[in-house]
């Protein structure tokens, strides 16, 4: 007998089982023999569902869109909601969602979706409405638990999200990503056996998972279990907030043997206080003989290119990749050199500064009186929504600073820069800060040159968390560091020494989201050093 393939719903029918036989690209073509826009919603729906399976989310969604020409459905809404969703287009995803519970209020799937879809968007009441409204169609939905926990968790909300997680986990005790998740937040909490119970619950679950690894290694670093810590740090290239490569054509550098008058490319992958931190692995290069190549942030170029190391620095957009024999991110080099907390190289100074503008700024600061501290309080703001949290824990408002005003002896200089300045707290300085010794140079601060001279006529600089911290203790100067509660890895647990930089003093708030017990030791600390000398 023969088929007719010209017959729609015999088609149909014949992808339908091929489909179910796993027959995908069989399936495709025989759907294919009618163009898209001929196709009845049956079919192009399938069709759809089947470049799905074949992973050709652009023909998906095409196929989804001629379906819901013929006919309007939740279905086919929502499969673009979830393709949008899966290429970051919130937008579109969000429009897709909508239309979906439009046509079906009650839609679970399309509820939590949308909740993650508001939550990425920074829209958190929203976020949690949704999620509220699936709980209340289904509170046995695993995933809903989860993504409560996820936009509490963004909030700055630890402490409720931890519940969310452990609601998820009892409804499906395999639930790798409500694992991971709760590790982290117990790891901002300051939990960190449980954080380590629940990390490696996630990996036995799955031992690969490349976010769990990454998570966890911030956790091992932070303890300097970096023999562990810099291997699962590695993850951090194949997670789903992945660092991106824009050299990963030229082949990556797996070890330091046989690299002997090989050219090296080191790109920096992250911060610009990450890329000052770890460029004092570049002299540890010169015994190999190798030709190193350092691709930089635009800012730092001009202060790394005036360094006496004989290697070449480029902005990363002046890269030309051919000609390379390796190539390492930035950060990497501490693995490939097998860093531990006794191995650091902490030599410092290890950043030199232009003697010219340092004696111009020496000219400029030196009729200002007294103990010469500069002050930062804001490290900027990150565009991711689920960031905002974790930029308000590590910012603080320049006001806290207020009662610095009031010790004797002491200039102020702002060493802030971008939106810092912008603040309501610092532009209503005057009218509560008490004395007339604070001073803004910061309009002819042009270039990370331009402040590293500055702080070299400094006794001090007061910091968050910033490229400031780092730079202040690369130069070798005083630094004392405001440090959140949850800690970044590198400043290490419960300790208030850095191995990273022999000059800095670290204050960690002593409760999540509190920093008057660190403004505090600071006040006094500065109060005695004005009074007694450095």
């Amino acid at each position: 007998m023969k088929t007719d393939l010209h017959d729609e719903k015999v088609r149909y029918s014949l992808a339908l089982n091929l489909f179910n036989q796993g027959q995908i690209n069989s399936a495709i073509e025989v759907l294919q023999l009618a163009p898209a826009k001929e196709l009845q919603y049956e079919s192009a729906y399938l069709l759809g569902e089947l470049y799905l399976a074949a992973n050709d989310l652009l023909h998906a969604a095409q196929s989804f869109e001629a379906a819901l020409q013929v006919n309007q459905t939740y279905e086919a809404n929502f499969q673009l909601g979830l393709i949008f969703s899966h290429i970051q287009r919130y937008e579109n995803a969000e429009m897709y969602f909508e239309r979906s519970l439009e046509l079906n209020p009650n839609l679970v799937p399309a509820l939590i979706n949308m909740g993650a879809i508001l939550r990425n968007t920074g829209k958190f009441t929203e976020s949690l409405q949704r999620l509220e409204k699936a709980i209340a169609l289904d509170k046995n939905d695993p995933a809903v638990w989860l993504n409560k926990g996820v936009t509490l968790d963004s909030m700055g909300n630890l402490k409720d999200a931890i519940p969310c997680y452990e609601k998820a986990i009892a409804l499906n005790p395999d639930y790798l990503e409500a694992y991971s998740n709760k590790g982290n937040a117990e790891l901002g909490l300051g939990l960190l056996t449980r954080a380590h119970d629940s990390f490696q619950k996630a990996l036995s679950i799955f031992p690969g998972d490349a976010d769990t690894l990454s998570n966890y290694s911030v956790l091992k670093l932070a303890e300097a279990n970096f023999s562990e810590g810099w291997k699962d740090y590695e993850s951090r290239f194949y997670c789903s907030s992945r660092i991106g490569n824009p050299f990963k054509d030229i082949p990556k550098l797996e070890s330091l043997a046989n690299i002997d008058n090989k050219k090296i490319l080191i790109w920096a992958e992250q911060g610009l206080g990450d890329t000052i931190q770890f460029y004092r692995y570049l002299e540890k290069f010169s015994k190999f003989n190798s030709h190193i190549t350092l691709a930089v942030q635009v800012e730092l170029k001009e202060l790394l290119v005036a360094q006496p190391l004989n290697i070449t620095v480029l902005e990363i957009g002046e890269v030309v990749a051919d000609g390379f024999d390796y190539q390492a991110a930035l950060m990497r080099l501490p693995y490939l050199f097998h860093t531990d907390i006794d191995t650091i190289p902490a030599d410092v100074p290890y950043i030199q500064v232009d003697e010219q503008k340092v004696g111009w700024w020496k000219h400029k600061v030196a009729h200002h009186s007294g103990l010469k501290v500069g002050l930062v309080w804001s490290g900027g703001y990150k565009k991711d929504p689920n960031l905002w949290a974790m930029n308000e824990r590590r910012n603080i408002p320049f006001s806290n600073y207020y009662p610095f005003s009031e010790i004797e002896n002491v200039s102020y200089f702002c060493l802030q820069k971008g939106d810092g300045l912008r603040s309501p707290e610092y532009l209503e300085k005057d009218r509560y800060w008490a004395k007339d010794n604070f001073y803004d140079y910061t309009d002819l601060l042009n270039t990370f040159s331009d402040t590293a001279a500055l702080i070299q006529n400094l006794d001090l600089v007061i910091t968050v968390d910033t490229s400031m911290a780092h730079l202040t203790g690369a130069l070798g100067k005083p630094v004392w560091i405001l440090n959140r509660f949850d800690s970044c890895w590198r400043w290490l647990k419960n300790t208030s020494l850095s191995p990273w930089y022999p000059t800095a003093k670290i204050y960690t708030q002593h409760e999540y989201q509190n920093w008057d017990k660190a403004i505090h030791q600071v006040q006094n600390d500065l109060t005695q050093i004005a009074k007694n000398g450095m």
